[in-house]
């Protein structure tokens, strides 16, 4: 009952807010983030943002990074680039397979991490509202230690 009514009050103050505010506000009202989930109050998601665990070590400072849709062998590279952090983010599309590949040298030899997946899409109800939750949105092409 507290939050109902701390919801009321908050749609009555903001009634002459920015409209994109009062979006943002009531997506996280409505955001399950213990499951980690993103409601999506007008449409399904089209695109997702990925995240990419690399190595940066002394022999890896740089690391090239590449993106396939589909299989590497098969696929077209849709994204490459030198990535000096040990995290990198890219919006991709929902609905498609990608491959991301990690280039390292380990000692003289030249490495590839490669590692093949698609985001896992779901909707369910959460308050009333149409959420979306996306998996599968952490890829990790760290070397083994």
């Amino acid at each position: 009952m507290k939050y109902l009514i701390f919801f009321i009050a908050f749609v009555v103050v903001c009634s002459g807010c920015d409209s994109d505010i009062v979006s943002t506000v009531s997506s996280s009202l409505f955001s399950d983030d213990e499951e980690g989930c993103t409601c999506y109050l007008d449409s399904e998601p089209n695109s997702y943002e990925l995240t990419v665990k690399l190595t940066i070590n002394q022999q890896n400072k740089r690391v090239p990074l590449y993106i396939f849709n589909g299989n590497m062998e098969d696929g077209s590279m849709i994204w490459s680039d030198t990535v000096e952090t040990a995290v990198y983010r890219a919006d991709l599309d929902l609905n498609r397979h990608y491959t991301v590949v990690a280039k390292y040298l380990n000692d003289k030899d030249t490495v590839l991490v490669p590692v093949y997946f698609k985001f896992e899409k779901k909707s369910y109800e959460c308050a009333g509202q149409a959420c979306w939750q996306v998996k599968n949105n952490v890829i990790n092409v760290k070397l083994k230690e």
